[in-house]
């Protein structure tokens, strides 16, 4: 079923464990100027943004409609007192003491992400934490606490990422949650635990980690999304491990192969199979058809700390871009496809943490946007974030993007905050106020939007592929779970370049599909099961 989406505004165009310590005093450096700022693809709207002030100490965000006006709002993670900003419609913010109330106070809160895992229509929370995380149901008018009554295993560590998606096909979201490190009162910090969790549909979960090997979830993990890699119709996983110490594992990947015949679940092992399980100090993971082959790719962020592991990793050689050649195997394109910013500008950008795509001029290919910050390990020296814009040869650098910010960042958000057809920025800065760019769509390409709404599958319909055609020309996309410390909402934006009209089909996570033809672009559609 298609319908019109009701806007609140009209369209303008239709860590390491090292970054617990405090911060070391640095001399901010300014931003390049050899572009007149008329000429960047982003503007830095921070100073009228409403964020100012806010706290800054762990560097996660999220952005979705909390109280269900039909505009975007913003979480921004915290050690202290996370806050949740109310969205104008026009990239300014108002802090909410009503939903920031529910929230924990005097909680290390790295990571955040949200999904309706209740399936009641609105977004619920969950915090991932340096003590217990915690599970959050939004009731309406405000987030409680429900930790205790979820099922959430009562485990000490620092969470990284919670990724939602429903990989079982019974309408509910799952959870997994990646363990950086284990805290044992008394000890040095030990590896993490990841941990699986089957929802029930009523916002609480079944601890099913023993579908996955413990040694496999044993390490240093950071970002997590669900994707269907293979093309079978379920979410398979992919866990992005940070490495830089000895024992350290890589990368892992699961391919999800269904029910086991017993009651319970079969993941496989397909890290050698896919040769997708690469060794890197790995952060954060975007996944998206970079070369519009109808496959997805897998984009990781990396740094520069030496190899100590002894397993011949990629660490210190900059970020890492895996190309899907069909069927669930992956080879090594970084290089190839032009994917290292901190390559291409050793002596600035060496540590890369939470990445996005995007489709910055709206002209069909995919770009990414990397946000850089230093370690207290490493020189303590201010990174500009990278902007790499993407084509049919594959992606440079941007010299000057307008939102190279030199801070100490962590996480973003994308997406269309202002509603003009273009996708902005959030970046959350630790020890100073997140960076705000307002995309100014300087090069007018045709897009669409999509919000989804599962009937049989989960509510928001995490895990739909979306495929647009015209003439010639096809876009994959998928409605995303999360990403290491925050999350995207769900709209899924797709840029278009010159084309006009699309057909669309939506493959829904129960396995039904809805087929929409001639569809005008420029425009933002909800899609129902």
């Amino acid at each position: 079923m298609l319908k019109p989406l009701h806007l609140a505004l009209p369209l303008a165009c239709a860590r390491a464990l090292a970054c617990v310590s405090e911060p070391q005093p640095t001399d901010p450096t300014p931003e390049p100027a050899d572009a007149p700022p008329s000429d960047l693809p982003f503007e830095d709207v921070r100073s009228s943004a409403g964020l100012d002030g806010v706290p800054t100490l762990s560097g996660g965000v999220v952005a979705d409609d909390f109280d269900g006006d039909g505009i975007l709002d913003v979480l921004i993670t915290d050690w202290r007192d996370p806050v949740v900003y109310l969205g104008h419609g026009d990239l300014t913010f108002s802090a909410s003491p009503q939903w920031s109330e529910g929230l924990p106070g005097a909680v290390d809160v790295w990571a955040a992400s949200s999904a309706d895992f209740d399936n009641d229509g609105d977004p619920d929370l969950f915090l991932g934490t340096g003590e217990t995380d915690r599970v959050l149901r939004n009731d309406g008018d405000g987030f409680v606490d429900i930790t205790e009554a979820s099922g959430l295993p009562d485990t000490r560590g620092i969470t990284m990422s919670g990724a939602f998606a429903d990989y079982d096909g019974d309408g509910f979201l799952d959870l997994y949650i990646t363990g950086h490190a284990a805290i044992i009162p008394g000890e040095p910090p030990q590896f993490g635990v990841d941990t699986l969790l089957r929802g029930r549909g009523d916002g609480t979960f079944e601890d099913v980690s023993s579908l996955i090997p413990l040694d496999l979830r044993t390490g240093r993990g950071f970002g997590a999304r669900w994707s269907d890699l293979d093309h079978d119709g379920d979410a398979d996983l992919y866990v992005v491990n940070e490495q830089g110490m000895p024992g350290a594992p890589p990368n892992r990947a699961f391919r999800n192969d269904g029910p086991d015949g017993t009651g319970g679940h079969l993941f496989t092992d397909w890290a050698e199979e896919c040769s997708c399980g690469v060794g890197l100090a790995g952060m954060g993971l975007a996944i998206g058809d970079v070369d519009r082959d109808g496959w997805q790719d897998l984009y990781m962020s990396n740094s520069f700390l030496p190899d100590t592991t002894g397993e011949g990793s990629r660490l210190g050689q900059g970020e890492v871009l895996l190309r899907a050649t069909g069927g669930g195997a992956y080879v090594d394109a970084s290089l190839a496809l032009g994917a290292q910013p901190s390559l291409d500008d050793p002596e600035e950008r060496t540590i890369s943490w939470g990445l996005e795509f995007l489709d910055v001029q709206n002209d069909g290919w995919l770009d990414c946007f990397l946000v850089y910050g230093p370690l207290k390990t490493a020189p303590m020296v201010p990174q500009p974030n990278g902007l790499v814009l993407g084509g049919p040869a594959g992606f440079s650098l941007s010299p000057n993007s307008g939102a190279d910010d030199y801070a100490d960042g962590r996480g973003v958000v994308i997406a269309d905050f202002d509603g003009d057809g273009c996708e902005d920025l959030i970046v959350a800065n630790r020890f100073e106020t997140p960076g705000v760019f307002r995309n100014r769509c300087r090069d007018g390409g045709s897009w669409i939007e999509f919000e989804l709404e599962g009937t049989q599958s989960n509510r928001d319909a995490i895990g739909a592929v979306i495929t647009i055609t015209s003439g010639g020309d096809g876009w994959r996309a998928e409605v995303p779970g999360a990403n290491v410390l925050g999350s995207n909402p769900r709209r899924v934006h797709v840029g278009l370049g010159d084309v006009q009209n699309v057909d669309v089909t939506v493959q829904w996570p129960s396995g039904a599909t809805s087929t929409i033809t001639e569809v005008p672009v420029n425009q933002r559609l909800a899609v129902v099961e």
